[in-house]
Order: structure tokens, then C-alpha cells, then sequence
């Protein structure tokens, strides 16, 4: 059997470590203990506290908030293969399947 990921929106930020402005539900994480920020040298990590435990946040990860204290960290490769962004509350292969259902009943 195969199957297919439901489709579940999400907020994402891919962090940069502070050249974009964090997005006010990160800080509100940040507040409350769930995420810790800590430098070695020049580099700088994140070490973000999930339902799943203590997961680390690189430069240029993402960072999804699923809801209520649902937060975890997504490499950026992993997270542009799994995500799209939703422009107008639809997403792209919405919009297909919309245009081929008026194709298909004229």
C-alpha cells in the first residue's frame, strides 16, 4: 500500500540567527524555555525542546510550529522537499487539481 502525507498547514521561519527578525511566536518559545540559543566561537545553535525531547537548530534550518506546543526543527533540504508555501490560503497542487476538475467537467 502506498500513502500520502495529509496535507496539515504549519507556520515556518528558517532561522538565520538574527538577521530577519523572529517571528513573534518563536519569541513567545523562546520565553517560556522551549528554545535556548548558544554561541562557540563564530557559530551560532539553537537547542529547541519538542514533545520528542532536546533536537538541535542550525544556521539556516526551519523552525515549524504545528500548534499548541508543538515546535521542531527541519533541515532546509528535508523541509523544501516536504513543504510549499500556501500563497492565499491555497496551495499550488490545490490550484492544479482545481483547474483540472474544471477541465475534466467543462
Amino acid at each position: 500500500m502506498k500513502y500520502v502525507k495529509k496535507a496539515v498547514p504549519v507556520e515556518a521561519f528558517q532561522w538565520d540567527g538574527g538577521t530577519t527578525p523572529n517571528p513573534k511566536w518563536m519569541d513567545e518559545f523562546a520565553d517560556k524555555g522551549k528554545i535556548s540559543f548558544t554561541r562557540r566561537g563564530d557559530v551560532l545553535k539553537a537547542s529547541i525542546f519538542t514533545i520528542s525531547g532536546v533536537a538541535q537548530m542550525n544556521l539556516g534550518d526551519y523552525l515549524v510550529n504545528a500548534g499548541g506546543d508543538d515546535i521542531y526543527p527541519i533541515k532546509k533540504d528535508i523541509f523544501e522537499r516536504t513543504y510549499e508555501e500556501v500563497k492565499d490560503g491555497v496551495q499550488k497542487e490545490e490550484k492544479k487539481a482545481v483547474k483540472a476538475k474544471k477541465v475534466k467537467n467543462g
